[in-house]
């Protein structure tokens, strides 16, 4: 069946049905007999490799400028030795992450076609089946058994596949994400591409137009509740916060680790899967860790990866990337005996400690109905996902200060292209990769410390108590890596944040039994701790001169705030004097006009005031004669008295103890004088009656 015969069905192919070419001569000559054949898509008979067809029979095809891909001839084909094609394979191995997931929507496009029996004359003109030599090369085919033959493929089939049958979900009728949608037309190119031929120039400008159509029809039924969005909701900086503390919580420090290595570094999740020890450095007196990747989604060569500085939260434990880090790696120290320095992969597999990661969010978040209850404040359960971090850490950094961090820091943090021109002129820089850091690390942008230190030694390593700590907490991966790469300056950081937040830690340890931080070496060893807390410090001048990726408006704040201290001391000043001003002048003219020796008021009032201090003693002690004077005249008519009663009878042993205690009750000051003198003369009276009647009844 030949190309003719699929004209009939223009509303599906191209109207392009007869091509024309020029010659050497310079006349057209008519291409429609020579329209690419199955073999230009299937491996020549005896190749190797399962190459895409217009390769491997470049010899078979010929040089001519009509059976020739496009741009020129491809050169001599030859087979090379089992040794030499492994290496190949190994090297083309690394083509495209996502080909397998664009094969299986070629198989989708194909089995649409297939499946209509309206479009089986389609079917026929356009889809190839592969060879079984394509087949077993499943680094570019994967599981597929058909292809495209991409230079006839019109875009009306695509329209038709993607608004027709692919926009909605048949068993919800709800429209697929227009990121869903998109991906075909993606699939589509890249496989042509592989392919080796090209797409027709009308394809790519209709295709073009009709996604933004889709774009626009995505946004209407969204307005209505009609799709299935399943696009990640941002996380914010405070639901982040609180996944931290359920991970704690639940013991899940590695998750934890991960957590907040995916913020500070606006990472996709698969982005921290790839890291290990070589990907973590530190200079010299430096106070970030700077985290570099291998590869990104868009270089997959390496060559265009920027360095990316992360800091310590001093104020925050929770969600301190330093302390979660070294508490990670503490406890997991024994696990890097191997020749792999993976920080979160167990067995060295692409992709699994990125899926044990979501996994895990997602069951913290539903293992209870508080939780839910909690998330749902921040996010929709059906569109939480970890890619959410990466959202919401570039809404942060953007919008939680009036002076946020450049643009381009943000982008290049985040691994998003600038554009082509902007991507060769606009680079990283480490400036404002700084400040983006510490915003990234939950410091205050308004806050006098944002430019605070990171916990730090102030003798280092050097240091026996910290020497002792560093071999216990991660023994292991010093003995393996610290002279592989550059790991261990960054593990001493992180010691510094696990004894500066220890009582943290201890905390929540005392509120669950078994935590896994009861099993951290330090916490252990009290006597140790204390030592290490008296060497940690975040003041500067002990190996950390100052900080980096401080703002001028920070420094401009700190100025501000010394000028405003010392001009509330200038009036507090100020005030005092004005209290203190009338006194300080009578003073000084007083104390002038002394000296001058003129009289005047003060001098007069000092006068009288001394005169009347020396009356009043002068009448004090006349006071104190008088009344001396008193008691000795009291004193002689007692004695009088007592003289007559004493002949008047007998005194006996008790009667003279009376006297006596009467008598001594005379030099008691509370008593007024006069009602003593009174009582003694009752006492001496009662006394005396009594004598006379005792002589009485001795006469009787």
């Amino acid at each position: 069946m030949g190309f003719r015969r699929a004209v009939q069905i223009q509303i599906l192919l191209t109207d392009h049905s007869t091509r024309h070419t020029t010659t050497t001569n310079g006349t057209i000559a008519d291409r429609t007999e020579r329209e690419p054949t199955m073999s230009t898509f299937t491996a020549a008979p005896g190749a190797t490799g399962g190459q895409p067809a217009w390769v491997q029979n470049a010899r078979a095809r010929g040089t001519s400028e009509e059976t020739t891909p496009q741009g020129g001839g491809v050169g001599v084909d030859f087979i090379p030795t089992a040794e030499h094609a492994a290496g190949l394979d190994e090297t083309e191995t690394h083509i495209i992450g996502c080909l397998p997931d664009y094969r299986n929507r070629i198989m989708e496009i194909i089995r649409f076609i297939r499946n209509e029996p309206s479009y089986r004359l389609l079917y026929e003109e356009l889809i190839i089946e592969l060879t079984p030599e394509q087949r077993a090369n499943t680094r570019l085919y994967h599981n597929a058994t058909h292809d495209i033959r991409y230079d006839r493929l019109s875009s009306k089939v695509m329209k038709v596949f993607m608004s027709g049958f692919k926009k909605k979900n048949l068993s919800t009728g709800k429209h697929y994400n227009k990121d869903h949608i998109r991906k075909y037309h993606d699939a589509v190119l890249k496989c042509a591409e592989i392919a080796g031929v090209s797409l027709q120039p009308r394809y790519l400008k209709e295709m073009k137009a009709h996604l933004l159509l889709v774009r626009k029809e995505h946004a209407a039924a969204k307005g209505e509740g009609t799709t299935e969005d399943k696009e990640a909701d941002p996380i914010s900086f405070d639901f982040y916060k609180q996944l931290n503390l359920w991970l704690i919580d639940d013991g899940l420090i590695g998750d934890w680790a991960y957590s907040t290595m995916q913020w500070n570094c606006v990472a996709r999740s698969c982005n921290i899967d790839a890291l290990g020890f070589h990907n973590l450095s530190r200079s010299q007196g430096a106070d970030s860790v700077v985290i570099k990747y291998d590869v990104n989604k868009k270089d997959k060569a390496g060559e265009n990866v920027t360095p990316k500085n992360c800091y310590a939260n001093p104020k925050d434990g929770t969600v301190c990337m330093f302390l979660a880090l070294g508490c990670y790696l503490s406890l997991q120290s024994e696990k890097f005996k191997r020749d792999s320095d993976k920080i979160f992969r167990r067995n060295g597999k692409k992709g699994t400690a990125a899926e044990k990661y979501c996994k895990s969010l997602k069951t913290v978040i539903n293992s209870s109905d508080e939780r839910k209850k909690a998330a749902r404040l921040f996010v929709r359960l059906t569109n939480f996902h970890p890619h959410g971090s990466r959202k919401g850490a570039a809404t942060h950094v953007t919008t939680n200060t009036m002076e946020p961090p450049p643009m381009p820091s943000i982008l290049l943090r985040g691994e998003w292209s600038l554009g082509k021109v902007l991507d060769i002129y606009w680079r990283w820089s480490a400036q404002g990769d700084t400040y983006l850091g510490r915003l990234l690390c939950g410091l205050d942008p308004d806050d006098l410390d944002f430019g605070i230190l990171p916990p730090y030694f102030k003798e280092g390593a050097a240091n026996e108590y910290v020497a002792e700590a560093m071999r216990l907490c991660f023994g292991p991966i010093l003995d393996v890596w610290s002279e592989k790469c550059t790991i261990k300056s960054s593990l001493l950081l992180f010691l510094a944040s696990m004894v500066w937040h220890s009582d943290l830690l201890v905390s929540f340890t005392a509120t669950s039994a078994g935590h896994p931080f009861q099993n951290i070496p330090i916490l252990q060893n009290p006597h140790l701790l204390q030592k290490l807390k008296e060497l940690v410090t975040c003041d500067p001048g002990f190996g950390i001169t100052g900080p980096s990726g401080v703002p001028r408006h920070i420094k401009n704040l700190k100025l501000l705030y010394k000028i405003l201290n010392t001009a509330e001391d200038s009036l507090q000043a100020v005030l005092d004097l004005a209290t203190n001003l009338p006194k300080i002048v009578s003073d000084a003219i007083s104390q002038k006009a002394a000296e001058s020796g003129q009289v005047t008021v003060e001098y007069v009032m000092d006068a009288m005031k001394e005169s009347t201090t020396q009356l009043r003693t002068l009448i004090e002690t006349t006071q104190r004669s008088i009344w001396w004077f008193q008691v000795v005249q009291s004193w002689k008519k007692m004695l009088n008295k007592m003289v007559v009663m004493v002949v008047c009878g007998r005194l006996v042993i008790n009667e003279s103890i009376s006297i006596v205690m009467g008598l001594t009750m005379l030099f008691r000051p509370a008593f007024n004088w006069h009602l003593v003198h009174c009582a003694l003369h009752g006492t001496l009276g009662l006394w005396g009656s009594l004598v006379i009647d005792q002589q009485r009844e001795q006469r009787q």
